[in-house]
C-alpha cells in the first residue's frame, strides 16, 4: 500500500529572517545518520548562505535572482525556500563527497511541494530538473518531475537518474503518481554500484513517502551507466545545469555516502509525520 504524501501547512511570506538553522526532531534524527555528509535544511532562505548542518562545510549559496525568496511550512512546522521557477536556485559547491564513485554508494533524499504541474521555465520534451550535479562532459545525477502535456506521456512523473560523464541517456527510477500542489512528498534516490543483483554496473532505486517504487540495473536497452565518474560541476538545488527551474518548496536536502536502508528511510518519514494522515499537515 502507498503511504500518501504529507499536505503541507499554510503557505507564506515569512518576515523574519532566521538568525541560525533551527535544527527540529527530524533534523536531530537525519543528522544521526552515520553516513550522512550533507545536510541543508533550507532554514536560512532569508541569508546568501545556506549552512551544511553536518558540519563538513557542504555549504550552499543562494541565487535569488534580485528577489526574496519566498517561503513554505513543512508538515513539521519548519520552514524553507520557496523557489520561484524562474532563475532561483541554490549551488553547492563540488566536492568527492557529492559523488558517487567516491564509496560506490550514495542516497539522495529531499522534501518537495510543486507549486504548479506546468512550470513556466521547462527544457526539452517537457521536465524540470530539480536537483542535479551535472554540466558539459561533467554529468552524474539528477532529479527530475515532468510537466503536463509531456510529448512522452509522462506527465506528473518525479524520477532519479544517473549518467556517465558525458551525458546522454541516464538509467534511472519513477513513480508517476498525480500530483497535488498542496502535498509535499519525500523523494529518495539511492545509486548502488556495489549491488550487482540486477546489472553488473549496479542499480538505482526510488523511494516516495519511505516505499520503494522501482529498482532497476545500469545496463538497460536505451543505456548503460558503466562509467559514471566524478565530475567538477555543483550540486544544485531547484535546477540541475540551469536549463530548467523548479516552482516550489525544496527542504531537507541530505546526502549520504551509503544505500540508506528501508528502515533508515521510513524513520526519516516518520519524523516528519509520525501518525500518518493522523499528522497535522500530512495527509
Amino acid at each position: 500500500m502507498l503511504v500518501e504524501a504529507c499536505s503541507s501547512a499554510t503557505s507564506s511570506y515569512d518576515s523574519i529572517v532566521p538568525s541560525k538553522p533551527l535544527v527540529s526532531s527530524y533534523d536531530s534524527i537525519v543528522l544521526s545518520e552515520p553516513s550522512i555528509v550533507m545536510y541543508l535544511s533550507g532554514s536560512m532562505y532569508g541569508s546568501a548562505i545556506e549552512p551544511d548542518l553536518t558540519g563538513h562545510g557542504h555549504s550552499g549559496t543562494y541565487f535569488k535572482g534580485g528577489t526574496a525568496l519566498r517561503t513554505l511550512t513543512l508538515p513539521d512546522g519548519g520552514i524553507t525556500a520557496r523557489y520561484n521557477g524562474e532563475s532561483q536556485h541554490l549551488d553547492v559547491a563540488d566536492a568527492d563527497a557529492l559523488s558517487v564513485t567516491t564509496t560506490g554508494q550514495l542516497t539522495i533524499e529531499a522534501w518537495i511541494r510543486p507549486d504548479t504541474t506546468s512550470m513556466p521555465k521547462h527544457e526539452d520534451s517537457g521536465y524540470v530538473n530539480w536537483m542535479g550535479k551535472g554540466a558539459d562532459g561533467e554529468y552524474e545525477y539528477v532529479n527530475r518531475m515532468y510537466q503536463d502535456g509531456n510529448r512522452e506521456g509522462r506527465a506528473n512523473r518525479i524520477s532519479g537518474y544517473v549518467f556517465n560523464r558525458t551525458g546522454g541517456f541516464g538509467v534511472g527510477g519513477y513513480f508517476q503518481d498525480q500530483v497535488r500542489t498542496t502535498q509535499w512528498i519525500q523523494v529518495t534516490t539511492v545509486i548502488d554500484l556495489t549491488n550487482h543483483s540486477r546489472s553488473r554496473y549496479g542499480l538505482i532505486r526510488i523511494y516516495k513517502n519511505a516505499v520503494l517504487r522501482q529498482t532497476n540495473g545500469l545496463s538497460q536497452s536505451y543505456a548503460t551507466i558503466s562509467a559514471p565518474g566524478n565530475g567538477t560541476a555543483p550540486l544544485r538545488i531547484a535546477t540541475g545545469d540551469l536549463s530548467s527551474y523548479f516552482k516550489g518548496g525544496i527542504g531537507k536536502v541530505a546526502i549520504y555516502k551509503a544505500a540508506l536502508a528501508p528502515t533508515q528511510i521510513a524513520a526519516h518519514y516518520k519524523a516528519m509525520c509520525p501518525s500518518g494522515a493522523r499528522t497535522p499537515g500530512c495527509s
